[in-house]
């Protein structure tokens, strides 16, 4: 969530678009795994939803311990934010859902990390009718 509450501020702060992409390796952008391998905020100069030279990184986030599983259909490769502050996403879709499974798989103690139309993100409890893997 942190991740994502700093990419939506540096986006209208800076009047440029922030992107987080999937990042095995800390250094660039990924399509494949999951989120939880870990991912990169960075500011997204041309818009492509990948770090090019020249594009400042603004946060790493290394793989997530304990074996969590983080997942998002809509934002299946990245998820921006535009100066408005509004989002944007890799699946086409505005609005996302982060699925975070504990190791367990127990649905019960899963989140959802839940952006809304304008972009502003929340922790809701419970997964509703999705799944963990």
């Amino acid at each position: 969530m942190t991740s994502l509450t700093l990419a939506r501020s540096e986006a209208i702060k800076r009047n440029l678009r922030v992107t987080l992409c999937k990042s095995a390796d800390g250094a660039s952008c990924t399509t494949e795994g999951d989120w939880a391998q870990g991912w990169l905020v960075f500011v997204d100069r041309d818009s492509d939803g990948v770090l090019d030279p020249g594009e400042g990184v603004l946060r790493m986030q290394a793989v997530l311990s304990g074996k969590f599983t983080l997942t998002n259909r809509n934002a299946r490769n990245w998820y921006a934010y535009r100066p408005d502050g509004s989002a944007a996403s890799s699946g086409g879709q505005v609005t996302g859902t982060f699925r975070v499974c504990p190791p367990t798989g127990d649905a019960f103690r899963a989140r959802r990390v839940v952006t809304n139309i304008i972009g502003r993100p929340q922790v809701w409890a419970g997964i509703g009718t999705l799944s963990c893997p």
